[in-house]
């Protein structure tokens, strides 16, 4: 059904993007992402969805089966992104991920300062051991128990985990003891929970825009071979 409506999302050309993942870890469950440059974005895309479905009757009925007979529950939310939290953010491309880990951090209220406290503080000891992983933090507007935060972090393969906890020990080494315990302190007294899960990215679910797709034509739009040609090779 995904796929369905996936497909019909390409061809009737419906401004409406999202990167469809399915987790390998936690909880069996669908992840998505959309992406906006603004709140005016968003509000755009959706209008636009909302004329397009209306338009197109069948998807609409196609989009209400999905969440009627496969779904137990969905939670949307939006979020703001934050580059100053993150570690190299800016050369972070969505394009070419394979997977995605996301940790999400409920932070305790009048904590967050202490929050971005810790995230600089990481960032800058990773950003001095070379390999580090880079990572884009989130700040969660609505649709999760605020102060919330996402960490999104980019892999090629889980060998990318290897690499990452390789590096940890020299990044603490590099931050130094006192750092070292003023984390510590931090974790006690300002995160409520921390939870992180590794998703599984499904190009062949996901919708997406030309000049993103054009980053990785060949796996964002891989080239199937027709029914009827398989069969006639056999």
């Amino acid at each position: 059904m995904l796929s369905n409506i996936r497909d019909d999302y390409e061809r009737f050309n419906i401004p409406a993007y999202w990167i469809e993942m399915k987790s390998i870890t936690g909880q069996n469950e669908g992840f998505s992402l959309n992406f906006g440059d603004s709140f005016g974005d968003l509000e755009k895309m959706g209008a636009g969805m909302a004329a397009a479905v209306a338009a197109h009757p069948e998807l609409a009925g196609l989009q209400d089966r999905l969440l009627a007979e496969n779904t137990s529950s969905v939670t949307n939310f939006i979020a703001e992104r934050v580059d100053a939290l993150g570690s190299r953010a800016a050369t972070i491309n969505f394009a070419k991920m394979r997977m995605l880990q996301v940790t999400v951090f409920h932070i305790r209220p009048g904590h967050e300062a202490e929050f971005a406290e810790a995230a600089k503080t990481i960032a800058s000891a990773y950003e001095k051991v070379a390999g580090s992983p880079a990572w884009v933090i989130y700040a969660v507007h609505s649709g999760a128990p605020v102060p919330c935060h996402l960490m999104l972090t980019t892999l090629s393969s889980l060998k990318d985990e290897d690499d990452a906890a390789a590096r940890h020990v020299p990044a603490m080494e590099v931050a130094g003891a006192a750092t070292q315990q003023r984390l510590q302190e931090i974790a006690r007294s300002a995160y409520d929970s921390i939870e992180t899960n590794i998703y599984n990215v499904n190009p062949l679910l996901s919708h997406m825009p030309r000049d993103f797709t054009a980053e990785d034509p060949g796996y964002w739009m891989p080239k199937t071979t027709p029914v009827a040609a398989a069969k006639g090779k056999q």
